[in-house]
């Protein structure tokens, strides 16, 4: 026996005439709830209701809610961009950027900028602070750079011909209080970034606090006889105070560039002597 439709309007002598489902158009989703409301013997489901009309405003209600909902879905995990052309303006932005954010950094020379950059990512969206391109923002005087906070990254930027009175040029603490964890520094160089003082207690980049990676960055032209290295992984403070900073660990440091650097690596930097 043939699948059939039965069809209300076929009654003819008290019998029900029957087609091929195949010859007949689909029904929607709409006509087959009415069909199943008229099967149950009810000829108006809804008093004074068009069924037809509130099942179709129905379905497009949801339809929109469902649109909002995804449209608020892709909202949140659409990272921004957040341009900044002094340093006025990357200070501000820094403060604005959430985790997955970038802070772009217009190309040009930037004299003198004293970057903080105070944030906290997460491991699968962290906060990067970059170059507009790679090598064509150039940071120079007393340009200096600290990175304070959590699953941050800086990248491509360039610190050519200036120097610092003393200390690092780039440090992994915004101070003694506030060390860095899970940051990376990558893509950048340091070149011929030194003080006019031979003898000066001098450092481009120390690490502090755990879980950084310093990888592919250029190292070039450090000079002095004082206590110099182009990288160095500063020493815990045994028996550490509150505020103290704690040992470097779980470091990776890979493909970077060294040429014509007093020093290269200091392990180990503090009261005691570095290897």
């Amino acid at each position: 026996m043939c699948p059939c439709l039965v069809l209300r309007s076929g009654r003819q002598d008290g019998i029900r005439m029957r087609m091929p489902l195949e010859s007949s158009p689909k029904p929607s989703a709409v006509d087959a709830i009415l069909d199943a409301a008229t099967l149950r013997g009810a000829r108006r489901p809804f008093r004074g209701v068009n069924l037809r009309a509130f099942l179709l405003e129905t379905a497009g209600m949801k339809m929109a809610r469902l649109t909002v909902s995804l449209l608020v879905a892709v909202a949140s995990v659409i990272a921004s961009e957040f341009p900044a052309a002094n340093p006025t303006q990357l200070a501000a932005m820094l403060k604005r950027a959430q985790a997955g954010d970038s802070v772009v950094m217009t190309d040009g020379t930037w004299k003198d900028a004293d970057i903080v950059f105070a944030a906290k990512g997460t491991a699968s969206k962290p906060i990067t602070l970059r170059a507009q391109r790679p090598g064509k923002v150039v940071l120079t005087g007393r340009s200096r750079l600290r990175i304070a906070g959590e699953h941050l990254v800086v990248d491509g930027l360039w610190f050519k011909d200036g120097s610092i009175k003393s200390g690092s040029v780039i440090e992994f603490r915004g101070d003694s209080k506030t060390l860095a964890t899970h940051c990376r520094f990558t893509h950048c160089a340091i070149t011929d970034y030194n003080p006019p003082d031979k003898k000066t207690d001098y450092k481009w980049v120390s690490l502090y606090g755990q879980s950084h990676r310093v990888v592919g960055n250029r190292f070039c032209d450090l000079t002095g006889t004082g206590a110099r290295a182009a990288l160095c992984l500063m020493n815990g403070i045994p028996d550490s105070p509150l505020h103290g900073y704690f040992q470097v660990k779980r470091a990776y440091i890979a493909s970077n560039t060294f040429a014509r650097c007093a020093q290269t690596i200091v392990v180990g930097f503090g009261k005691k002597n570095a290897t």
